[in-house]
């Protein structure tokens, strides 16, 4: 435009570049050259906002920081390329000019966020996360620029380090509020849940978040979800949530008054093996803290139907009998808060012979757990396995399951290795 000026030639190399640095396999090498990296740096800080040059330079560190440039992320970290991005995009807001520069900045930001070692500073840093959170406020639903932000975050939520922070960010009530205007098959709604999943696993985080309704809307969406074609994955995530949120001891009855149990019994029968495991691990979770810690909660499942649910899933293969059996076992013995005479689910039960065929798995899993070794994707606690045993191993006829499964061997080397653990010992 006008000519060949300093402008367009600089365009045209760019150009040029931004071609070069679509192929995948020669993207470390092309970073690599001498001189590439600082002459990018300086397009980006001499650029004018919204101008050619400027697209095309942070195109070109999108490409190089994208598949197969996984090389290139932390030593692009490290020149300081986030702080450049987060500049870009705060000068091209600034315009109004919400397009392809800001979604291009966003997608390197993502990139940049994918190296496990850069993550913990780069939300440190503060001024990533914080044009991040104000672009998942303030985007349009369901718009690029609001799944690249999403993306981002999500890549930062994966170092563990990272999550209590930014539940204290406000991004888990944040999240709760965008799963309400998501599609149930959406990619935004998918980066989402992903969030909530990771902030879920922290301890910490469990029952500040089930208090801010994030069971509640994990409930929501899988109720969307439930009978849709092509929403399984989005379903399965959700109720990964439950999972996680179900593992705390505060948070079972609330849990269960928005609904979380429900979705695990109704999810027990999906045909989907991933689903149907992770619905036997909610009911494992509140049946495990129901039995340790008191209240109602065993006795509402007991009423809801757990035992129904859990029978036809004792014979299923990996996680979902496994995590079957582990639930029915918790709920064995057990007596409401207020009673002395008979328990919620008596040991004379015939699930409690059905548990039976499970023992080798559970035996199984903690060889696995012991060893150090994950089973089915999943580390085991000791504690959890050993109780379960020992509640399946009161019907003497499980008792010589145990035996044939080398089950006793076992038990004592777990007393050997784990003496110094009270409650394992005690069980």
């Amino acid at each position: 435009v006008g000519g060949v000026g300093a402008g367009g030639c600089r365009e045209t190399a760019l150009g040029a570049l931004v071609n070069m640095s679509m192929a995948k396999d020669s993207r470390h090498a092309m970073y690599l050259t001498p001189g590439l990296e600082k002459a990018l740096m300086d397009v980006l800080d001499r650029s004018l906002p919204g101008s050619g040059s400027l697209n095309l330079g942070v195109k070109v560190f999108r490409n190089l920081s994208d598949q197969g440039g996984g090389d290139n992320r932390a030593q692009m970290y490290k020149a300081g390329l986030a702080g450049k991005l987060v500049c870009v995009i705060k000068n091209e807001q600034r315009l109004n000019a919400q397009g392809d520069i800001v979604n291009a900045a966003l997608n390197t930001l993502s990139n940049l966020a994918s190296h496990n070692a850069s993550r913990p500073s780069m939300l440190a840093s503060g001024g990533v996360a914080c044009v991040l959170v104000d672009l998942v406020s303030t985007a349009e639903p369901n718009s690029r620029l609001l799944r690249a932000a999403l993306v981002t975050l999500t890549n930062l939520s994966c170092h563990k380090e990272n999550r209590v922070a930014m539940m204290h960010m406000g991004l888990a009530d944040l999240l709760v509020t965008l799963t309400l205007t998501a599609t149930p098959d959406s990619k935004h709604l998918e980066a989402a849940l992903i969030m909530l999943v990771n902030m879920s696993s922290m301890q910490a985080c469990r029952v500040t978040m089930v208090q801010g309704g994030a069971g509640e809307a994990a409930v929501a969406v899988i109720r969307a979800c439930q009978g849709g074609v092509g929403h399984s994955k989005n379903h399965q995530i959700a109720l990964q949530i439950v999972q996680n949120l179900s593992a705390s001891a505060g948070t079972g009855e609330i849990l269960i008054a928005q609904g979380g149990l429900g979705v695990a019994l109704s999810s027990a029968s999906n045909t989907d093996p991933k689903v149907s495991a992770v619905a036997a691990g909610v009911l494992s979770n509140l049946a495990l803290n129901g039995r340790l810690n008191g209240g109602n909660v065993c006795a509402i499942l007991v009423a809801h139907g757990a035992l129904s649910a859990l029978a036809p899933l004792l014979s299923r293969p990996e996680r979902t009998g496994l995590s079957a059996a582990k639930a029915a076992a918790y709920l064995f013995g057990i007596h409401t808060p207020n009673a002395t005479a008979e328990a919620i689910v008596s040991l004379e039960h015939p699930l409690l012979a059905a548990c039976g065929g499970a023992l080798q798995r559970l035996c199984e899993a903690l060889t696995h757990t012991m060893d150090g070794r994950e089973l089915y994707g999943v580390t085991f606690d000791v504690y959890e396995l050993v109780l379960a045993i020992r509640l399946i191993c009161y019907r003497p006829d499980n008792r010589r399951i145990l035996a044939a499964e080398q089950g006793p061997s076992l038990l004592l080397r777990v007393a050997k290795e784990r003496g110094d653990e009270a409650k394992v010992l005690a069980v």
